[in-house]
């Protein structure tokens, strides 16, 4: 039966995996056919999703943590064929109101949110692990385009910085036939 959908044959990363969207998203895109590589920093909770994954024995556990360059480089490094599909859900938030946030708060914020789905989609791209025609999805927010709240300033303009890295790439990679988009 002809099911557009499916990811029969693709190779999908996805950052985040040990819960949440990114759990869901990684369960989803195993029962469409796809083999995943799960990253995340907790081992024992990306264990868990693999258990809760169809076929779990074809897919991959990288546990990482990419708030650090080694975490960014042990996973890149890992990525030994090319991917298909990325889908950047690692993040975090840290709320705070704008008068009380420390230079750390930023450092964390933008490094998790911004910088590490950014440097890990460039070294991927430098080593060639991304496939023609793939395509790599971040997860923001609305909170980076059109609202915001107490204690959000942070996390909004991690969101809008991601909103942005992502146009950019789309017209820079629509050439290789790599569509780049951002789910809000």
């Amino acid at each position: 039966m002809y099911n557009p959908f499916s990811l029969s044959g693709k190779r999908i990363l996805v950052t985040g995996a040990s819960s949440g969207i990114g759990r869901a998203i990684a369960i989803e895109c195993s029962r469409m056919g796809a083999q995943i590589i799960l990253t995340a920093r907790n081992a024992e909770r990306l264990d868990e999703t693999l258990g809760m994954m169809d076929a779990s024995q074809i897919h991959q556990v990288i546990p990482a943590d990419l708030s650090s360059e080694e975490g960014l480089r042990l996973l890149v490094e890992s990525v030994s064929e090319p991917l298909d599909g990325v889908v950047n859900c690692a993040g975090m938030a840290i709320p705070k109101p704008f008068r009380f946030i420390s230079d750390t708060d930023v450092e964390m914020i933008m490094g998790i949110n911004f910088k590490a789905p950014a440097i890990l989609l460039q070294q991927l791209l430098k080593r060639k692990r991304i496939n023609k025609e793939a395509s790599l999805v971040f997860i923001s927010s609305i909170a980076g385009i059109w609202i915001s709240s107490i204690g959000e300033s942070l996390y909004s303009a991690s969101k809008g910085a991601v909103n942005g890295l992502v146009k950019s790439m789309a017209i820079e990679l629509a050439g290789k036939g790599i569509r780049v988009n951002c789910v809000n």
